[in-house]
C-alpha cells in the first residue's frame, strides 16, 4: 500500500469526524434521556 498521496490531515479526519458525530449522538441522547425520564414519575425508578 503505497498511498502517499493521502495527506495526514485526510487521515486524522477519517478518525476525528466519525468520533465527533458519536459524541453529538451520545451528547444528543443524554439529553433526550434526560427530558424523557423528566416526563415519567419518580415511582417507576424502583421497578428497573
Amino acid at each position: 500500500m503505497e498511498q502517499e498521496s493521502l495527506p495526514l490531515i485526510w487521515q486524522y479526519l477519517v478518525v476525528i469526524i466519525p468520533t465527533i458525530v458519536v459524541v453529538m449522538i451520545m451528547i444528543g441522547g443524554f439529553f433526550m434521556f434526560r427530558k424523557f425520564l423528566s416526563k415519567w414519575p419518580k415511582k417507576d425508578d424502583r421497578r428497573r
